[in-house]
């Protein structure tokens, strides 16, 4: 097995940069900071649990079906 020889790291350049901390920015504005924030419409779960309300009963209907059509067959 061979063996790979480490390559030298070279060093960041110091020139050009100021010394303390680096500026931040602010991404939210002082007065948008203490808002409340508002959804508009329903939350996201109303469908999930709408799009499961009629996955159980379309699967009740489905298992239902073969009763219902030969029932009639019989008599």
């Amino acid at each position: 097995m061979t063996q790979t020889p480490e390559l030298p790291v070279p060093a960041a350049p110091t020139e050009g940069r100021q010394s303390g901390p680096a500026p931040t920015a602010d991404p939210v504005p002082a007065a948008m900071a203490s808002a409340p924030v508002r959804r508009r419409g329903p939350h996201g779960a109303w469908s999930v649990a709408a799009v499961i309300f009629l996955t159980i009963v379309g699967a009740a209907a489905f298992a239902s079906l073969p009763g219902l059509l030969i029932d009639p067959l019989l008599q």
